[in-house]
């Protein structure tokens, strides 16, 4: 063969070989594309979704960037192993190249080198298919369209769910709502209930955090305490009052001399208790009780003895409401009628000294009889006896005497036989004294 055509048939193998690749490269991208563009638009539209949720939440949306990201590599790797039966080869476009051009195989002859390869000068010019934007375009072309609208729309921030209130201690409500009952009835005044009112808002105006401290906690405690002091005061106060009256009524004629004494004494400490504690009560309706003569309650008009009754009435039911302290029809009436009994008389019972002389402890000892020793344990005593000094002969004592014999029969055992046991105790004294 001339060396200057295996040079030539050389080049035109180099240039057929070139396009060949050039056109492969073209399919497998036209195809690649194909399975990727719709992928694309998809991923894109959850990312729109998903851009939009994070700025309605106020969350920083680089998360939702870099999982985008992560979402693109795989869906253009699934593409690609999806169109990998559709992969074009070099031979492969040397057969579609010539079957393009009308080559009859002559391509493929020549590369086998059974025949010589044509000269690509006398080919048409467009020997390459080409793009069809109008198909390509529109994929990203939406895509960017959906992103850039959810990362420039105007979006509400979610209505953030508000933190719920910090739980105050129970006894700071339990102590608004004692004070609260008590107003209601009218009978105390405002500043005073004010006072315990202003030591919660004060202890409520401390940091969340502080709310359950020891510090807090003790003070907490300390008020109730008080407060509950407070209302008992209050309604010791009141039953007094009422109780006065209520004997006063019950004695139209005179109250008798051993109880007024004691129902004086009840009412004036319960006005030094209106006047002196915590909780004071209305002026108008001190005066009232100030005024009131246990005597000579005729003399009070109808009218004022009735609203003071009803308010004493509003007052204990209010204390009873509040603490709980709910006594009993029969407990109220005891104590509204002084009388003898634990805790239902006018005052305690007198206590005085007598001239008699103490008697005698010993000229009034007397035994405390038990027959019954069936529950005798060891160590009890039995009896006690007292009887003469044993007959002893003294001087007929001689001195050491031979073992084994006695000097005398013994003496003093006679007072034992004397003694005057019940068959019982002779039973017991007997299992252990031989």
């Amino acid at each position: 063969m001339n060396p200057a055509n295996t040079s030539a048939q050389s080049r035109l193998r180099n240039t057929w070989h070139r396009h060949a690749q050039r056109l492969a490269r073209r399919m497998n991208l036209g195809f690649w594309l194909a399975g990727f563009l719709p992928l694309l638009f998809s991923a894109g539209l959850a990312q729109a979704f998903l851009l939009l949720w994070f700025r309605r939440n106020e969350i920083g949306s680089g998360f939702s960037w870099s999982l985008f990201a992560v979402i693109l590599v795989v869906a253009a790797g699934y593409a690609g192993y999806r169109q990998r039966g559709r992969r074009y080869s070099p031979r492969d476009a040397l057969v579609y190249l010539e079957s393009r051009l009308g080559l009859n195989n002559a391509l493929t002859a020549a590369d086998n080198g059974v025949a010589p390869w044509p000269d690509p000068a006398n080919l048409p010019p467009r020997t390459l298919p080409a793009w069809s934007w109008r198909r390509i375009a529109p994929w990203p072309a939406w895509t960017l369209a959906v992103l850039v609208l959810a990362a420039s729309l105007p979006v509400n921030p979610a209505p953030s769910t508000p933190p719920p209130p910090p739980v105050e201690p129970i006894a700071w409500g339990e102590i608004e709502s004692w004070f609260q009952t008590v107003e209601d009835a009218e009978i105390v005044e405002n500043a005073a209930l004010d006072a315990f009112r202003e030591q919660v808002d004060a202890l409520r105006r401390q940091p969340p955090g502080e709310r359950y401290s020891h510090s807090s906690l003790e003070a907490t405690d300390a008020l109730r305490q008080r407060s509950e002091r407070a209302l008992r005061e209050l309604r010791e106060n009141l039953e007094k009052t009422a109780r006065a009256l209520a004997a006063a009524d019950a004695f139209p004629d005179g109250i008798p001399s051993g109880w007024e004494a004691a129902l004086r004494e009840d009412l004036t400490g319960a006005i030094t208790g209106f006047e002196e504690g915590l909780l004071r009560i209305d002026a108008d309706l001190l005066d009232q009780i100030r005024e009131l003569d246990i005597q000579n309650l005729s003399a009070m008009p109808e009218d004022d003895l009735k609203n003071l009754r009803e308010c004493l009435d509003a007052g204990l039911a209010a204390c009873d409401a509040a603490l709980g302290d709910r006594d009993s029809e029969d407990n109220r009436l005891l104590a509204a009628f002084p009388g003898p009994g634990i805790g239902k008389g006018p005052a305690p019972a007198p206590l005085s000294f007598r001239d008699d002389r103490a008697l005698d402890a010993v000229s009034r000892r007397e035994s405390v009889p038990n027959d019954d020793l069936s529950r005798a344990a060891l160590g009890d005593r039995v009896g006690v006896g007292i009887g003469d000094e044993p007959d002893t002969d003294r001087p007929a004592y001689t001195g050491p005497v031979e073992p084994g014999n006695m000097a005398h029969p013994g003496g003093g055992g006679e007072a034992v036989s004397r003694e005057s046991f019940t068959p019982d105790e002779q039973a017991v004294l007997e299992r252990y004294f031989r």
